[in-house]
């Protein structure tokens, strides 16, 4: 739906939780802005925090986890 779906979905669970995301699904096709901003630890402000999951990013694991992730890969990738 958005692209912040797109930052959570390159991520994966254990790391999730070493970033300090308590819930968060691991489809991410119907995910907002409102719910990434939702699953944000408090102790990253600004872009900090998705910095911190593009460290983390694997484009394997984001194929999995958003289709248009996926469909975005096939058509231009």
């Amino acid at each position: 739906m958005e692209i912040e779906s797109w930052y959570l979905a390159g991520v994966d669970e254990n790391r999730r939780r070493k970033l300090g995301i308590k819930v968060a699904p691991t489809n991410t096709d119907n995910f907002t802005k409102e719910d990434f901003k939702k699953i944000k630890p408090s102790n990253y402000k600004g872009r900090a925090f998705k910095q911190k999951l593009l460290e983390s990013f694997s484009i394997e694991t984001a194929k999995k986890n958003n289709k248009s992730f996926a469909y975005f890969l096939r058509k231009f990738g």
